[in-house]
């Protein structure tokens, strides 16, 4: 499981081995309440395709920003699929999927579960 915090100038070289290095799952910790730069979304999105990747804020506790101007990054994210620790913090989503993963539940449920943790659990 990759745990794998990010800064604004991060090329995020290490997350275009994930998937050679046979990670089973990702939990990007964003900077903030979970912003990441352009180059770090694509990323993401594309590694999501593969394995279930969980989006969390480095605050420690908080919910995810899920759109200042609009329709934001994070939304369109959680729309696709990617997990959004929201109350959780990076660790504790980082076992939670480990557990998850461990117990082979579906990428749908693992979702559910993420889902369970958010503020956007009716939307």
């Amino acid at each position: 499981m990759l745990l794998y915090t990010t800064c604004m100038d991060d090329p995020g070289d290490l997350l275009d081995y994930a998937l050679s290095l046979d990670y089973e799952g990702l939990v990007l910790e964003g900077t903030g309440a979970g912003g990441l730069p352009a180059w770090l979304r694509t990323k993401l999105m594309n590694l999501n395709q593969h394995i279930p990747c969980v989006l969390a804020s480095r605050t420690g506790h908080g919910d995810i920003v899920f759109s200042s101007y609009g329709r934001g990054f994070q939304q369109i994210a959680y729309e696709q699929g990617v997990c959004l620790s929201n109350i959780l913090d990076s660790r504790k989503s980082r076992i939670l999927l480990t557990l998850l993963l461990s117990a082979e539940f579906s990428r749908v449920d693992i979702w559910e579960i993420f889902k369970k943790f958010s503020k956007f659990a009716g939307q």
